[in-house]
């Protein structure tokens, strides 16, 4: 048994404006159909800036090369988030935490809306502007972190040299998105937890385009949105890889914190498993992985999209 699993935090390139080092991405989830969670390149930790057209044209060249090769590129640009995040522990000292659950960085119970260490990184997150905290670094001659305090935008644009810096409502706008508020808040969540209330907010805000700010979190969700439901999976016995989503835009009322990625990647390996080298079509063996799947959870194999590719 093989499974690809590819986990890769989610960035709003086009609200957020990350200089010096990217250290935190804002959410937005499945932009790009189900293939891609997540779109950042960080090539040297402390002097590379990404732009918005940057990101949008990793979106367009990801698109291009096929998921399969999307898998292999965000391997590495993982790696790449995971270094810039190493670099953040520096600052752990003073205060600015990481958040593995939602893919934050914190500070003083709040997400980090930017920083300001002269001579060293400048990070904005446009996401977190109304609901987050503007912290500026200290350190002392030798160039040790001596610590940190917030202050408000206006005082931490004049420092920084940033001439404006937009909120989650004005970024959905400009992207073409509703926006809303929920008084919800992520803080302290375990990933179950966290689950749950995306889940909840997903299927309030089914087959929309929306910008959903909390009290301390930002969502972003898409009408073209799949909830992912499995690992890509494959087995040297059979010709065919597979990976299931859920279609829950039809309606809105399926469950979804009913389904459980180690459960339906077992389910798809006894699916490959059974069609080995049968001869098979690749609709066939989807809709056989779709009816298991469905029958599984008890519900319509209707919302049940079955990705399944020749290797």
């Amino acid at each position: 048994m093989k499974k690809v699993t590819g986990k890769i935090v989610a960035c709003v390139a086009a609200i957020a404006v990350m200089a010096g080092i990217l250290c935190s991405c804002a959410p937005l989830y499945n932009r790009v159909g189900e293939m891609i969670r997540s779109v950042a390149r960080v090539r040297e930790h402390a002097k590379h800036e990404i732009t918005v057209e940057e990101a949008g044209n990793l979106l367009s060249e990801a698109v291009n090369i096929g998921e399969a090769a999307v898998e292999e590129v965000y391997a590495g640009a993982s790696d790449e988030l995971r270094l810039a995040r190493d670099t953040m522990k520096e600052y752990e000292s003073v205060g600015i935490t990481y958040d593995e659950v939602n893919g934050e960085n914190w500070y003083g119970g709040k997400p980090l809306a930017g920083m300001y260490d002269a001579g060293c990184n400048t990070i904005t997150n446009s996401a977190y502007t109304d609901i987050g905290a503007f912290v500026i670094i200290e350190r002392d001659r030798a160039g040790n972190i001596t610590d940190a305090y917030e202050t408000d935008r206006e005082n931490f644009k004049k420092l920084a040299r940033i001439d404006e810096i937009e909120n989650a409502e004005q970024g959905a706008r400009k992207m073409g998105y509703d926006y809303k508020r929920e008084n919800e808040s992520v803080k302290g969540l375990d990933r179950k937890a966290f689950t749950r209330l995306e889940n909840e907010l997903r299927v309030k805000y089914h087959n929309q385009d929306v910008f959903v700010e909390c009290t301390d979190y930002v969502f972003c969700f898409s009408k073209e949105d799949t909830l992912p439901i499995s690992s890509r999976c494959y087995m040297d016995t059979s010709p065919y890889a597979a990976k299931v989503s859920i279609d829950y835009q039809q309606d809105g009322k399926i469950d979804l914190n009913l389904f459980d990625i180690d459960k339906t990647d077992q389910i798809i390996m006894d699916g490959l498993r059974a069609d080995g080298s049968s001869g098979q079509s690749i609709d066939e063996v989807s809709d056989a992985i779709r009816k298991a799947v469905a029958n599984a959870y008890g519900i319509d194999w209707k919302y049940v999209i079955a990705d399944v590719m020749a290797v």
